[in-house]
């Protein structure tokens, strides 16, 4: 899965890494690319360093130094010069470039730990990666242990079925899912330094597969929209893209007659610029490494027009606002809808 977030320095979403499609673990890539104004930008060949080929490293924006933040992921261990699969470094992304940070996460590498900034009480935070549940704060340059009173579980590749973010509406971070191969779909906030569980019914399914789901901060209209993927009893997907919203520590699902194809190692984030959330990228298979998409959707609360540009995976095939489209009418009383960017014929 890319890295991707927001970068509200720079005013565009940015996205970071992912995997070509190559054969299993040897197609990881350091790619970095900008997403705006409906156009994918390659900032690549402009950049004099940038992290090792990974996916699933979790990426935010660090709105205290108002910075863009990674940390580790993963390489398949066949990245020349790179640590072997595993990684806990640090970098930062400020004004195009990419920037080496010294701190490292004490508990070694962390594939597929989560990361977001947690607004309310100031700091980047990260949770679990390989098999930890432990919490770390980002401060003075530092990864920082803390201490909470409970934890979500964490099992070894725990945060492959699970998401977080910022809710801005609630003033806390929401982590959504359970451990790989559980199908666990606890939900879980996080403020003033301490986790506790949400209670909520009807609630998001659960899933057994890993990166079936996605949460971002849905801020201008103060919720979190999930992106998930249903997946059978048999690890298959099954159904179209669900869109869930949280609000006041509830779900309702949103999803309308048309939605994105089921897919598993998809990316999303909140553009505000644009008042959508946008989603790139995934597969359709849980076999790794098979299926690869380079489709970008995007779920908006008022429509947009027209909007092309290259894409991750190609530098030369345009994208055009698709047909696909669905409205749906929320109890907020706005309207909202998934459109699909997708290539001209």
């Amino acid at each position: 899965m890319a890295s991707m977030a927001y970068d509200f320095a720079d005013h565009y979403v940015l996205l970071f890494g992912g995997n070509s499609g190559l054969p299993r673990w040897n197609g990881f890539l350091n790619d970095t690319w900008a997403f705006q104004n409906g156009t994918w930008t390659n900032l690549t060949a402009g950049l004099t360093t940038a992290p090792c080929p990974r996916g699933d490293a979790p990426m935010t924006y660090d709105a205290r130094d108002g910075v863009i933040l990674l940390v580790g992921g993963y390489d398949g261990g066949n990245v020349p010069g790179c640590p072997i699969y595993s990684l806990n470094d640090t970098w930062e992304f400020s004004h195009g470039r990419w920037i080496h940070l010294p701190a490292r996460l004490p508990a070694g590498g962390s594939y597929d730990g989560l990361l977001s900034y947690d607004a309310e009480d100031g700091y980047p935070l990260y949770f679990g990666g390989n098999a930890s549940n432990q919490t770390y704060k980002f401060v003075g340059g530092a990864w920082v242990l803390l201490h909470p009173v409970a934890s979500p579980p964490g099992v070894q590749w725990m945060t492959r079925s699970a998401t977080m973010t910022y809710d801005s509406a609630d003033r806390q971070v929401v982590l959504f899912g359970g451990p790989l191969g559980s199908g666990l779909n606890e939900t879980w906030a996080f403020t003033g330094g301490n986790w506790s569980v949400v209670s909520s019914s009807p609630s998001p399914p659960g899933s057994p597969a890993p990166g079936t789901s996605s949460l971002s901060d849905f801020s201008t209209r103060g919720f979190e929209l999930l992106a998930d993927s249903p997946v059978a009893s048999s690890g298959n997907l099954s159904g179209d893209l669900q869109a869930w919203e949280f609000a006041a520590n509830s779900w309702v699902n949103v999803s309308g007659p048309v939605s994105p194809p089921p897919r598993v190692g998809f990316s999303t984030t909140f553009d505000p610029v644009a008042n959508a959330t946008i989603l790139f990228g995934g597969s359709r298979s849980t076999l790794s490494g098979c299926c690869l998409l380079n489709e970008t959707w995007v779920w908006e609360a008022l429509a947009s027009g027209p909007s092309s540009g290259s894409h991750p995976g190609s530098s030369v095939v345009p994208w055009l606002v698709g047909s696909l489209a669905v409205t749906l009418v929320l109890s907020l009383a706005t309207v909202v809808f998934f459109t699909r960017l997708r290539k001209k014929r």
